[in-house]
């Protein structure tokens, strides 16, 4: 018998696909990552740079998922389309 790997209660269980209905619309730092396929270290530098927006609520530091479906629509994009630095 298998042991379930653990993950943090904050980080929804790994899908293929990410259900708009089951996705709050604020998610953990942690969450964020996770939905992104990055690291957490990688998702704080984002905020730090401002890159990934986020929303503070009662001290808690949340980004907000209309943010994270923007950034991953704009993934493989040209820079100059999405606004970034050309060369």
């Amino acid at each position: 018998m298998s042991t379930p790997s653990k993950q943090p209660p904050s980080v929804p269980a790994q899908r293929s696909y990410v259900n708009r209905t089951e996705t709050p619309l604020l998610v953990s730092v942690p969450a964020a990552a996770h939905l992104l396929g990055i690291g957490k270290s990688v998702a704080w530098d984002m905020i730090r740079t401002g890159e990934l927006p986020k929303v503070r609520l009662r001290g808690r530091v949340l980004v907000p998922r209309s943010a994270l479906e923007r950034l991953a629509g704009m993934h493989g994009m040209p820079p100059a389309e999405r606004g970034g630095p050309t060369s």
